[in-house]
């Protein structure tokens, strides 16, 4: 049943206009936050370089909103009847977004990680320096962001399920993410460090910044074990709330 549930929630995925456009929307924070530190820092370090290429997990909280108007949109626009007709098992619908959504995180991550990489090569190369980051570092920084985005993805999918209203649910992240977090991190670093943007910074290995709100970092092990901690607790949170809602009516 579970492979039958993930091939139609793919399907959706690729039907889904608001899919691509959020990739698109993903690709271009990437490419726009390394263009513009290109554009306005220095480059001949391999410490310089190594943040430029950092770069590359940005696009998982776009995807984690993704994940979320996904999920909390089922039952408002109900896309979830179909899926209930497979299988009355909300558990295994749930698993089976988050598995889909999981998978697109994946790709994104990985394409974001190429993508930043070819941004940052060129542009050393175009103000005269040598590009000098390892290879081992490079790899690194490709496997964070696509575990990033793949979890960030998941977790939007178990917000996403816990949350009644679409708009609320995209709202609240939204302030969480540019205001609340931030600000948790300025405030409180040692508490901050374990928010989802410190996490992503965690993941792309560039280190703590000297100045700002993201001053102390996790590990990229412990970062990986906390992330992966917040999307089970969302899945198992939002797979409870799946239960016991409603399936919505046609009223019309």
């Amino acid at each position: 049943m579970l492979p039958r549930l993930i091939r139609a929630e793919a399907s959706k995925l690729r039907g889904t206009p608001t899919s691509w456009w959020v990739f698109g929307a993903a690709f271009a924070v990437v490419a726009v936050s390394t263009g513009l530190s290109l554009v306005l820092g220095p480059v001949r370090t391999a410490e310089d370089q190594r943040s430029l290429v950092g770069f590359a997990s940005v696009g998982g909280l776009v995807l984690l909103l993704l994940g979320v108007v996904a999920a909390a949109g089922e039952y408002r626009h109900r896309t979830i009847v179909p899926a209930i007709l497979i299988t009355p098992r909300r558990t295994t619908l749930v698993a089976a977004q988050a598995i889909v959504y999981a998978a697109a995180g994946a790709a994104v991550g990985l394409t974001s990680a190429a993508l930043c990489m070819l941004i940052t090569v060129v542009g050393v190369t175009l103000r005269g320096a040598h590009f000098v980051v390892p290879v081992e570092h490079i790899a690194l920084v490709a496997l964070g962001a696509v575990i990033y985005t793949a979890l960030s993805a998941a977790l939007g999918v178990g917000l996403g399920a816990v949350a009644r209203n679409q708009v609320a649910a995209v709202a609240g992240v939204l302030v969480f993410l540019s205001l609340i977090d931030p600000a948790i991190s300025a405030l409180a670093p040692a508490l901050g460090r374990f928010g989802p943007s410190a996490l992503g910074i965690a993941f792309s290995d560039t280190g703590a910044t000297n100045n700002g709100p993201f001053s102390q970092i996790l590990p990229l092990w412990a970062a990986a074990v906390v992330y992966l901690a917040y999307t089970a607790l969302f899945m198992v949170a939002g797979t409870s709330t799946s239960v016991r809602r409603e399936i919505p009516t046609n009223t019309n």
